[in-house]
């Protein structure tokens, strides 16, 4: 009964090209997602508004004496 749902490999001679399209397709899809709803989205983030939304208190510049951003 298995046998008879998968087709034989000679019954498939297209399958690289049906493959081939069908990531075309997909990419092209995406594309044109990404083209509608991520390009023209701009985040604009600093450290402070940052810090304030996890629920920090911003950092008033000064550090600790031997510090670094390092």
């Amino acid at each position: 009964m298995a046998a008879s749902l998968l087709p034989a490999i000679g019954k498939r001679p297209n399958l690289s090209r049906e493959i081939t399209v069908i990531l075309v397709v997909k990419i092209a899809l995406l594309v044109l997602l990404w083209f509608l709803f991520v390009r023209n989205y701009e985040v604009h983030a600093d450290a402070n508004s940052t810090a304030a939304a996890m629920g920090l208190h911003p950092d008033d510049g000064t550090r600790p004496a031997g510090q670094s951003d390092r």
